[in-house]
């Protein structure tokens, strides 16, 4: 007989999220979700268009401005660029008024959602960016993503079975929705896709809520929910399905078959189309009654490997366990257990040979928290034994053989009353007292030997467990009996189990010696290992934890569970799970701590305060300095602290102690009060200083600790300054630009509390520029030296010019590695540069300042004006300059003089420069590569991959910058040969190495090596997705010019049409345009856009002779060739074939095998179009 199982349910108002009359599961609240704290901003799209900010709703403004919002809501962290947003706020017409129209907009978006910023601030929600404008993802919190969290999380549970946990993800994500997603604009073209996704993808969410509810047995929920599903979409099969399955479950076997035939004969008469197999099954089951539509309560799982969660209303799991008061503790809701796997079976193996007459001791000892009571809980659970359990509490004072009382009532609730002896008879009714008050010792002797003969008789007839647990608090009489009873676990069946803290051994010393008598097992349990760590965070949190993330919970917690528990309850965001070690330290962690610490001797609670402030580990001769006392008298006192288990000495360095934990010197840390902690470090700071004078590896050591000192008084931020200076230096030399570009900032920090009187604050900024230049930051390296230099020209009196030209040298040293981008970072340095102009009177300086300038304005389209600058600047260097000078200056003429127009020029600076005596190898290997950039655009590429191998000895020893733009153009050589395999390994190598990359360098040159791959071998057609997404971000106009072909190859002639008429008619800028030319030439030719073909084919005939390369990237043939396709475009096949003569010579002078093959294809096409055009 089919049984139904009786729901508890609450009616819910009904919303556009939901279905009519739907009703909310309630078995239990819904939990907190991970993620669950929200950003300042929220934006909710799933309805009308709303924004909350700082938890209040603001007004969005005008129709055109809300449709703005949703424009930027439906792309968030994607920039959108402003031609797109002109062409969907005004249906592709735009008035002349448009541009200022849309930046009021802007304006008053950035005024309603960021209330608090100051003027002349950056905007952090609403950035502008080199394309357009971008919402910022991290600083919004959009409610379409959160929706699809809820979603994804909700079939994750499904699929490893947890569907109450699915069925609340599901609810809390439909509660989202209160209408049609962006009602206002649902209808223009640029939102619709994203509508009809979401409606799909709300529609989904349903359906896989009601299979939750049919999982977790509310099967009259789920009928009234998809009855009104199947009404409202009736050609939806899984709804169907859904709602047949629980129209049998809950009784009604004949409205189940009649919605099976109902979908059946819609699909025939609308469709033309059979229902799923899935369908016809269910019919075949019902009609047969099958076992398998009934519903069966999800099991609880227990897997060796997976964590483990239990749930107060989880099927109890039939264990033998005696259910009275000695009874494992309750385990706490929702407690996970994880790993323990070796410490299992070792009690398992003690169990098992107790069962054959062989009993067993074990200890189970370890620091507080460390998961012993979980263990030995989680043990009694699969022992499949009756385990009696006593327990010492902490809290209270309990009477005298307390936990042996849990014990024996466990035991006689178990074992016959009849079999009970007197003793223990007395013992549980209340009575402690010996029988005989003249005979304590004997009276008491007796009452063991009656306890221990009565456990130890009752395991001849079945093996048992004893377990006591936290013996560490114990009374005395109880430990005696424990020792007694050891004496006789030998000969028994039975297994006797304690567990104590490490840190108390000393106290439990003899009792712990005659456990060692009894064939002793000993079980140190430390903290879990990374794997595990990860599980349990995952666990917790019910989604996947990162790798790195699960490496810095360990860091923090050693992988103690307690403190692992509690710290990842605190990920409650996507930033605090990206950035664990900013999340504070628990409340009952700290608690804990303190607790810990408390015990200790004040002397030693005092000097543990300061270590914490001088760090985990921490130098005792520093802090005893601190501390006022002497090196004995903090030894003495720590000695209580590591018997405690607080510290640990280490034994790679004399003298060195560590804390066990982390989160211990954190908890002390905090503690003490800011100014006090201020204080503490300079005192800390100064004796280290004196310690550690010749140390140079110990210099971040001591830094760290006078900058949270600088706000004391200028003094302390001076030396703050000086030592993190020092301690940036040391991480230059060690090769760490990212711990260096750290450390500079800080002493800048520190300089700007001195005061300009007290510290030079000028080296500091070149320090920190040169540092970020080297981790390859160099849009913020550049802004550092601009500022250097505005400072030094705001300087009261004359500038120190020479500092001037020193500065910009180093600013412009590395324009010929990185990207700084374009727009006004440069146009500061220019501006600087020209303000400087003046106060430069030294002809060397001078002309050093001029290249300077010339190499700044690398972006500006005017290649005469920087030729002109570094004529003038080279002029001088010859009458005047020594070979150092020179060197530099040929450098930056070099680099200056980019771009097809000045190759010769380029190549004659290059090489003058390689012939200088005494070239430093760092200028010769950039020499080189300047070099073989020019030679590969003149076609001699077997002279420029020398070259490169050159250069590439030095680069990968000492400068990663350039040794990863080397491996880019070993990759453009494979690819010029074919070899695509080969190529796209050592570009996906290279991109991957670039990942940390601060600048869009890396993706854009991914993108290219993989465009030049898939259009040779046929395949362009496929990246039209991946070229749009880079082409947004990086704004590169070359890269604009190969989507363009990109689409054309697609096929999609509209959408190319409107890509190319958006690529750039103004002044060249970029020193990739002859590139980007030859690519939007082709595609201007396939398309018959016969006026531009004409007018750029125009503007390339003069670059025939050159190949169409990205510098460092590809070699796309020859330019003559994308003129020949344009010649042919035009209906000139004689032009073009005098193209292809010379494309044919290019093309086999640098090998470049598959587009020869392109290339003969336009020679036949060519002769073809000459042989119909002839006159008869």
């Amino acid at each position: 007989m089919r049984t139904r199982r009786t729901t508890e349910a609450t009616v819910t108002a009904t919303t556009p999220g939901t279905l009519p009359g739907s009703v909310r599961w309630t078995e239990a609240p819904p939990p907190g979700r991970p993620g669950a704290a929200r950003a300042a901003v929220e934006l909710r799209a799933l309805g009308p268009l709303e924004a909350v900010v700082a938890e209040q709703p603001v007004d969005l403004g005008t129709p055109k401005q809300r449709a703005l919002l949703a424009l930027l809501v439906s792309r968030v962290g994607q920039p959108v660029a402003v031609d797109v947003m002109l062409e969907a706020l005004w249906a592709g017409h735009p008035p002349p008024s448009a541009i200022t129209s849309l930046q009021a907009y802007v304006a008053n978006l950035r005024k309603v959602l960021e209330p608090q910023r100051a003027p002349r601030t950056p905007a952090t929600v609403l950035r502008t960016c080199s394309q357009g404008y971008v919402l910022d993802g991290h600083a919004v919190d959009v409610d379409v993503h959160r929706f699809g969290e809820h979603a994804t999380a909700g079939w994750q549970a499904l699929e490893r079975g947890d569907s109450r946990q699915a069925l609340r993800e599901f609810e809390a994500g439909l509660a989202l929705w209160r209408g049609r997603p962006y009602s206002e604009v649902a209808g223009a073209t640029w939102v619709a896709p994203e509508v009809a996704r979401l409606d799909e993808l709300r529609l989904s969410v349903v359906e896989a809520r009601c299979a939750a509810l049919l999982a977790v047995g509310a099967h009259e929920v789920a009928v009234a929910e998809l009855e009104a599903f199947v009404q409202a979409h009736p050609l939806r099969e899984y709804g169907c399905e859904l709602l047949t399955l629980a129209l049998y479950r809950a009784g009604r076997q004949a409205d189940a078959l009649k919605v099976l035939r109902t979908i059946q004969m819609r699909l025939a008469e609308e469709l033309g189309v059979d229902p799923r197999p899935a369908l016809k099954q269910l019919e075949h089951e019902i009609l047969n009654q099958s076992p398998t539509l009934d519903w069966q309560p999800t099991p609880t799982l227990v897997a060796t490997d997976e964590p483990v969660v239990t749930h107060d209303d989880a099927p109890p799991a039939p264990v033998a366990i005696v259910t009275t008061s000695a009874s494992p503790p309750p385990v706490a809701d929702g407690e996970v257990f994880v790993g323990r796997e070796a410490e299992l079976r070792q009690l398992a193996d003690a169990l098992a040979a107790a069962a054959t007459g062989s009993g067993r001791v074990v200890t189970v000892s370890g620091e507080p928290e460390i998961g012993k009571t979980s263990l030995l809980r989680r043990f009694a659970e699969r022992a499949g034994v009756p385990v009696l359990w006593g327990t010492c509490p902490e809290h209270v004072d309990a009477p005298p053989l307390w936990p042996w009382e849990q014990v024996l009532r466990a035991a006689v609730t178990h074992f016959p009353p009849a079999s009970t002896p007197e003793p223990v008879a007395r013992l549980l009714d209340g009575d402690r007292r010996p029988a005989d008050d003249a005979d304590v010792a004997g009276a008491e002797l007796r009452r063991f030997e009656a306890i221990v003969h009565y456990l130890t008789a009752a395991s001849d007839a079945a093996p048992f467990a004893v377990v006591l647990d936290h013996l560490h608090r114990a009374d005395p009489c109880s430990l005696r009996l424990l020792a007694h009873l050891a004496e006789s676990v030998p000969a028994s069946r039975l297994l006797l189990v304690v567990s104590y803290r490490s840190e108390e051994a000393a106290v439990l010393s003899r009792t712990l010696a005659a456990l060692a008598r009894a064939e002793m097992t000993r079980i140190e349990l430390t903290g879990l290992d990374l794997r595990q760590t990860r599980s349990l965070a995952c666990a917790v949190l019910g989604r996947e934890v990162g790798g790195r993330t699960a490496q810095e919970l360990w860091a923090r917690t050693e992988g103690n569970p307690f403190f692992l528990r509690e710290l990842v309850k605190l990920l409650t965001s996507e930033q605090r799970l990206d950035q664990p070690h900013t999340v504070p330290v628990p409340v009952p962690v700290r608690e804990v701590v303190l607790r810990r610490v408390a015990r200790l001797p004040r002397t030693a609670a005092e000097l543990l305060t300061v270590a914490a402030i001088a760090g985990r580990q921490f130098d005792i001769e520093v802090v005893a300095e601190v501390a006022s006392v002497d090196v004995e008298a903090a030894l003495e006192a720590l000695d209580t602290a590591v018997a405690a288990g607080l510290v640990v000495e280490e034994q790679q360095r004399l003298g060195w102690f560590r804390f066990t934990h982390a989160l211990t010197a954190e908890v002390l840390y905090g503690t003490t009060g800011r100014l006090r902690r201020a204080l503490v470090h300079r005192r800390i700071g100064a004796a280290a200083a004196k310690a550690w004078t010749d140390s140079t590896e110990r210099a971040a050591e001591i830094a760290r600790h006078w900058l949270p000192a600088a706000e004391l008084d200028p003094s302390a931020a001076a030396q703050a300054a000086a030592h993190a200076a020092t301690a940036a230096r040391v991480a230059d030399t060690e090769l760490a630009p990212e711990d260096a570009a750290r450390l500079w900032r800080q002493a800048v920090a520190a300089a700007d509390l001195a005061g300009q009187d007290d510290v030079d604050r000028h080296p500091l900024l070149v320090g920190l520029g040169a540092a970020l230049y080297r981790a390859e930051d160099f849009r913020d390296g550049l802004a550092v030296f601009s500022q250097a230099m505005e400072d030094l020209l705001a300087a009261p009196g004359a500038p120190d010019t020479s500092r001037l030209v020193t500065t910009a040298l180093a600013a412009v040293a590395e324009f010929d590695l990185g990207s700084t981008g374009r727009g006004e970072v440069d146009q500061r340095l220019v501006d600087v540069l020209q303000r400087a102009r003046p106060h430069v009177t030294d002809p060397v300086q001078h002309a050093l300042l001029l290249s300077c300038l010339a190499v700044a304005r690398r972006h500006d389209g005017d290649a005469a004006g920087r030729a002109a600058l570094s004529d003038e600047a080279l002029a001088i260097a010859w009458l005047s300059t020594e070979n150092a000078e020179l060197a530099q200056l040929l450098h930056l003429r070099a680099v200056a003089l980019d771009g097809p127009d000045h190759l010769d020029q380029r190549l004659q600076a290059a090489t003058e420069l390689l012939a200088l005596p005494d070239l430093p190898p760092s200028t010769e290997a950039r020499a080189r590569r300047i070099r073989a950039q020019v030679l590969v655009a003149l076609g001699r590429v077997g002279e420029a991959a020398a070259e490169l191998d050159r250069a590439a000895e030095y680069a990968e020893r000492r400068s990663p910058a350039l040794a990863t733009r080397l491996r880019w153009s070993r990759a453009g050589l494979l690819l010029l040969g074919g070899r695509w395999a080969e190529a796209d390994e050592l570009s996906l190598t290279t991109y991957d190495r670039c990942a940390r990359m601060s600048w869009a360098d890396a993706r854009f040159n991914r993108a290219i090596q993989r465009w030049e791959a898939a259009y040779l071998t046929g395949e362009g057609r496929h990246l039209v997705d991946e070229l749009r997404a880079t082409a947004e971000s990086s704004g590169r106009p070359a890269l604009q010019a190969v989507l363009v072909m990109a689409l054309v190859e697609a096929g999609r002639m509209r959408d190319a049409r409107i890509a190319l008429h958006r690529f750039p008619r103004g002044p060249e800028e970029d020193h990739l345009w002859l590139y980007g030319r030859c690519w939007a030439l082709l595609a201007a030719a396939r398309l018959g856009e016969t006026e531009l073909v004409a007018r750029w084919r125009a503007r390339l005939l003069p670059y025939r002779h050159l190949t169409c390369s990205a510098p460092d990237l590809v070699i796309s043939g020859s330019v003559a060739y994308f003129t020949a396709e344009a010649a042919l475009a035009l209906g000139d096949p004689d032009a073009a074939l005098a193209d292809l003569a010379v494309a044919t010579d290019t093309i086999r002078r640098i090998g470049a095998v598959p587009w020869l093959a392109k290339v003969r294809g336009a020679v036949e096409l060519a002769r073809r179009f000459e042989v119909i055009s002839a006159p008869c």
